[in-house]
């Protein structure tokens, strides 16, 4: 055994409740004999091939997201989960089998279909809807997790719910999104702002300042829309809604002006 790997444990590479896989057990000092003997010992746990933790408590999603992260992976929790992350969503992202956003432009590991969580969780992975070099400051957020407190990253408010009307029409109603923008009370103008001018998603930017103007919460008003880019040319958004001239898209009649 090479002299570096004698006082090397699973315990003093793995934190207590932390993902990991070969590739950072490796570049730590570990081999590969000794990831099979702390698994044949039960020192490691095997959660599906390729990820591995100490024996604890049931696995939830939060422990997944910031184990991403510890691995490098630049897949961040973001959209409708992030949102419920704020306190802000009208949707039960924390209930069974949650379905879990995660965002960036990092390829996922294979693995990350395969988990089984105490939450049942699906993990779904979107390319980033802003570039991360494109990202104003403090764009992302970081919140204490847990009993070790981990700090797990996940999308501003701002972000998220431009993440989440990507995802309208179609996996999100018009109506969900409605009340998320009730909520969105706190938004920072000078956040938002930079994000729509980085936002290249001509819909996105749209419904953002439609659902801005529709709710008209204060921060609205230091909101200089015709800095953006809107690009040009109508957007169907609802078959037989009614057009708004200003933001050009098609939207339930219903849900057409100010609240």
């Amino acid at each position: 055994m090479p002299q570096g790997q004698k006082n090397i444990t699973a315990k003093s590479l793995v934190p207590d409740g932390v993902l990991t896989n070969a590739a950072a057990l490796m570049a730590q000092g570990a081999s590969r004999s000794r990831l099979n003997n702390w698994l044949r010992s039960h020192e490691l746990v095997a959660e599906t091939r390729g990820a591995y933790r100490r024996p604890g408590p049931p696995l939830k999603w939060q422990a997944v997201a910031y184990s991403l992260s510890q691995m490098g992976y630049k897949l961040l929790p973001g959209g409708l989960t992030a949102l419920d992350m704020h306190g802000l969503s009208h949707y039960l992202a924390m209930g069974k089998n949650p379905v879990i956003q995660l965002y960036g432009s990092d390829k996922p590991p294979a693995w990350l279909s395969h988990l089984a969580t105490a939450e049942g969780a699906v993990f779904k992975c979107h390319p980033p809807l802003i570039p991360e070099n494109k990202l104003p400051l403090d764009t992302i957020a970081s919140m204490p997790w847990g009993t070790w407190d981990w700090q797990i990253r996940h999308s501003s408010p701002e972000l998220a719910m431009l993440e989440a009307l990507n995802d309208l029409p179609g996996k999100l109603s018009f109506d969900h999104a409605d009340k998320l923008f009730q909520g969105m009370v706190n938004v920072r103008p000078q956040l938002i702002s930079g994000l729509l001018r980085a936002c290249k998603n001509i819909k996105v930017k749209r419904l953002f300042l439609w659902l801005a103007e529709r709710h008209n919460h204060a921060w609205f008003q230091d909101i200089k829309v015709s800095e953006f880019d809107l690009g040009k040319g109508k957007r169907t958004l609802a078959k037989g809604g009614k057009f708004d001239p200003k933001y050009m898209i098609t939207v339930p009649e219903e849900f057409h002006g100010r609240k």
